[in-house]
């Protein structure tokens, strides 16, 4: 069995990828560059790597796009950016809340009922793990609400499992 390791150091963190026989694992710990970015930026990705650095950048897409649902003038157009990264039969699990919601018609009901509700929306990766078509992530949800007319900062610690098939988000897990 062949084991294959590489880490890239920056200024704030570092991003680990290995490679275990034909199994590939990336691993970021405050890294400010994603491994979405990194990995497709290399002059060339083995071919059987192709498919793992899918699951990463569809993940960050998410993230970045569900960010924008965050803000107070979102709208209708940023719950469409997320749905179109998520399959029609997604499955939305939030075990603390005894929440699970299925297909992504159901998951865009759940989007929408929040928009308006928050402001400055983003989140801070902290660590994160990537095996095959899933990506764990450990992360800071910061965002605004508005409690007695006044915008309140708020930060949520949470940790999210993401599964992609076929370049869309089958199941999201989010934990917090």
């Amino acid at each position: 069995m062949t084991i294959v390791a590489t880490r890239w150091s920056f200024q704030h963190g570092e991003i680990a990828l290995g490679r275990i026989g034909s199994a590939m694992m990336i691993s970021s710990r405050g890294a400010l560059v994603s491994a979405c970015v990194l990995l497709t930026t290399m002059a060339e990705a083995p071919a059987g790597e192709q498919k793992t650095l899918e699951a990463p950048c569809v993940v960050d897409a998410y993230l970045r796009a569900h960010a924008q649902t965050m803000q107070a003038d979102a709208g209708p157009a940023s719950v469409d950016a997320v749905i179109k990264l998520v399959d029609k039969q997604v499955v939305y699990e939030h075990p603390g809340m005894g929440i699970r919601i299925e297909t992504a018609d159901s998951y865009r009901q759940g989007l929408e009922a929040f928009l308006g509700a928050t402001d400055d929306g983003h989140y801070e990766v902290r660590d994160y793990m990537v095996s095959g078509n899933a990506v764990a992530i450990c992360l800071e949800r910061v965002f605004k609400s508005e409690a007695v007319g006044d915008w309140l900062e708020k930060s949520i610690s949470k940790m999210m499992v993401f599964e992609v098939n076929d370049g869309k988000i089958a199941r999201i897990i989010d934990y917090w």
